[in-house]
């Protein structure tokens, strides 16, 4: 009997089966919606974006899915909701377009949006080296031209790094900005630096502006920095 109570109180790690469901991450074939998870594609601080196919027509998507373990802060799903919210009211052919909004069966929000085939600036550069002044306008040119209408939206990004540039594969390539999950609205929201934690500014320090990294009144200047 001791010997029995002893092999079952050992420990063990964790599984990746047994992590991946206490994260909440969705496995191959898993249901939202009208949508079947083919694979994951990438994972955020915020959220994991699966490659997805529509059940009804087959058409390839990307969907965006909040993580299980924020999905309990009221303060993070309005972060998640609102991201869609941001990028819903741009039209730009620099921004990835939204095509659907959802719930899984646990309650966690999830949008759609199209499926880009292709690699983030930053990857592309290690991968490339160093480019031209002409390829750098290039890329450029598009991510300033999304800037723009979300300025005139009144939306300032906050994270303009090359890991959300994304740059698809074969020629012309195409350029999106991504990642609007730390977006501010030029409006009054929640006090002067929106969905913050006291004394501490949401972004990547390496890219912020001064007046962002110290918490204080911030407008699209800080993207122009970035």
């Amino acid at each position: 009997m001791d010997g029995l109570a002893t092999r079952n109180d050992e420990t063990r790690a964790f599984s990746l089966e047994e992590r991946s469901f206490s994260r909440g991450e969705l496995p191959c074939g898993a249901r939202a919606g009208d949508y079947s998870v083919v694979t994951p594609i990438a994972r955020g601080g915020c959220g994991a974006v699966y490659e997805a196919r529509q059940l009804r027509t087959g058409a390839r998507v990307a969907m965006k899915v909040l993580h299980g373990t924020l999905a309990a802060s009221p303060k993070m799903v309005k972060r998640f909701l609102r991201e869609i919210e941001v990028v819903r009211r741009l039209n730009h052919p620099g921004i990835v377009e939204i095509y659907d909004v959802g719930e899984l069966a646990d309650g966690r929000p999830f949008y759609v949006m199209e499926h880009l085939d292709g690699l983030t600036l930053d990857v592309l550069l290690r991968q490339e080296g160093r480019f031209s002044p002409e390829q750098a306008l290039d890329l450029l040119e598009p991510v300033c031209s999304a800037l723009d209408a979300a300025h005139a939206a009144g939306i300032i990004h906050r994270d303009v790094k090359g890991s959300n540039i994304f740059v698809s594969r074969g020629a012309p390539r195409k350029v999106k900005l991504l990642d609007f999950g730390i977006a501010k609205l030029m409006e009054a929201e929640d006090g002067p630096t929106g969905f913050t934690t006291a004394g501490r500014a949401p972004g990547t320090l390496t890219i912020m502006a001064p007046e962002q990294i110290l918490g204080g009144p911030i407008d699209a200047r800080v993207d122009v920095y970035a």
